[in-house]
C-alpha cells in the first residue's frame, strides 16, 4: 500500500500531466494550458511552503545539538525572517516594489555583481594550480584562456589602441563563447527532451521510495 502512494501513483500523476501539457501545445488546445499552469503553480507553491519550514526545522535542530555550524545556522534563521518581514511589509503597505528593491536590488544583484567579478580571477588562480600540478596542453589552453578573459574585461578609459585591441579580442571569445553556449544549450534540450518522454511513458520514476 505504501509502494502505491509513494511511487507509482505519483508515477501516473506525472506521466498524466506530461501528456495534458503536451497536448496543450496542439492547435486549438491552448485552453488545456491555462489551468495547467494554475495548477503547477499551486504545487510550486506548497512545495516551497513545505521546504521552507523543512529548512527552518533542519537549522532549528542543528542549533540545539549545537557545534561549530551553530552560527550558520542562526544566519540563515535570520536572513529567512528579515526576508518573511519585508515580504510582509511590502504587501501592507501596498508598495510591489518594496521588497523587490530591497532583497534583489540591495542585495541579489550586489552579491551577483560582486561574484561575477571574483570569477575571473578565481578561473586564473585554478588555471595556475592546474599547471602546476599537472602540465599539459589542456591546462596551459585553460590559463591562457583565463589570462585573456581577465585582461579583456579590464575597463580602460578614453579610446586608445591598447583599448580597441582588448575589444576586438572580447569580440572574439565572445563569437567562441557564444558557439560553445549554444552547443551546451543543445545539449540541455536532447537532455530534457530524453527525461520528458521517460518520464511520459512511465520508464523513469522521479517520485521514488
Amino acid at each position: 500500500m505504501r509502494r502505491i502512494f509513494t511511487s507509482i501513483a505519483p508515477t501516473i500523476i506525472t506521466g498524466i500531466a506530461g501528456f495534458i501539457t503536451l497536448i496543450s501545445f496542439l492547435p486549438g488546445m491552448g485552453n488545456l494550458r491555462v489551468p495547467t499552469v494554475g495548477i503547477a503553480a499551486i504545487v510550486a507553491a506548497v512545495a516551497i511552503v513545505m521546504g521552507l519550514f523543512h529548512l527552518l526545522y533542519v537549522h532549528v535542530q542543528r542549533i540545539r545539538r549545537g557545534g561549530m555550524n551553530a552560527a550558520y545556522s542562526i544566519v540563515l534563521i535570520a536572513a529567512a525572517l528579515v526576508t518573511l518581514a519585508v515580504l510582509i511589509i511590502g504587501r501592507i503597505s501596498g508598495d510591489q516594489r518594496f521588497a523587490s528593491l530591497i532583497i534583489f536590488d540591495g542585495v541579489i544583484v550586489s552579491t551577483q555583481s560582486a561574484l561575477g567579478a571574483l570569477v575571473a580571477v578565481f578561473l586564473a588562480l585554478a588555471a595556475f594550480r592546474m599547471v602546476q600540478r599537472r602540465r599539459s596542453v589542456g591546462a596551459v589552453f585553460f590559463l591562457v584562456s583565463a589570462l585573456v578573459v581577465l585582461i579583456t574585461q579590464v575597463p580602460l578609459p578614453g579610446d586608445n589602441g591598447v583599448a580597441s585591441f582588448l575589444a576586438g579580442v572580447r569580440t572574439l571569445f565572445d563569437a567562441i563563447t557564444t558557439g560553445g553556449m549554444r552547443g551546451l544549450l543543445i545539449g540541455v534540450a536532447l537532455g530534457t527532451l530524453a527525461t520528458a518522454f521517460r518520464v511520459l511513458f512511465f520508464i523513469d520514476r522521479p517520485q521514488s521510495e
